[in-house]
């Protein structure tokens, strides 16, 4: 593996750092959304409350699989940069699988973020 290799896993895992950071932030004002939503409501039923109660739960497991993703992409990061410094030892096809399991990883939350928020957005259209 080339050192211009690395330094493209290094670019990819900032990007989706820089991504997975953003919608991380984003939750707490979807999370009020869904708050004044039902605050704004004069009547909700019981099933509005259980779809209620279900996304805000989604909402908490969203962000700690984000800070989860976070962590292991931060490990990658420090992985490839001990790589780039000079221990080339077996680090190839190590480094590419690790990275391929990270791709995975980052579509799967990335899918569950924009499952998430469509649920959530059609919610509050729902409750409106």
């Amino acid at each position: 593996m080339k050192t211009e290799d690395v330094d493209i896993f290094i670019k990819e895992n900032d990007a989706w750092d820089d991504m997975i950071g953003r919608q991380k932030n984003e939750l707490p004002s979807l999370a009020n959304m869904l708050r004044q939503a039902i605050m704004n409501r004069n009547e909700l039923d019981e099933q509005m409350l259980e779809d209620a109660e279900m996304l805000r739960k989604a909402l908490l497991t969203q962000d700690e699989k984000m800070h989860d993703m976070k962590e292991t992409i931060s490990g990658q990061k420090k992985f490839l940069s001990k790589k780039l410094n000079g221990n080339w030892q077996e680090f190839g096809e190590h480094s590419l699988q690790r990275q391929r399991i990270l791709r995975e990883q980052i579509k799967i939350v990335q899918k569950k973020y924009f499952e998430l928020k469509s649920d959530l957005m059609n919610y509050v259209w729902s409750v409106l």
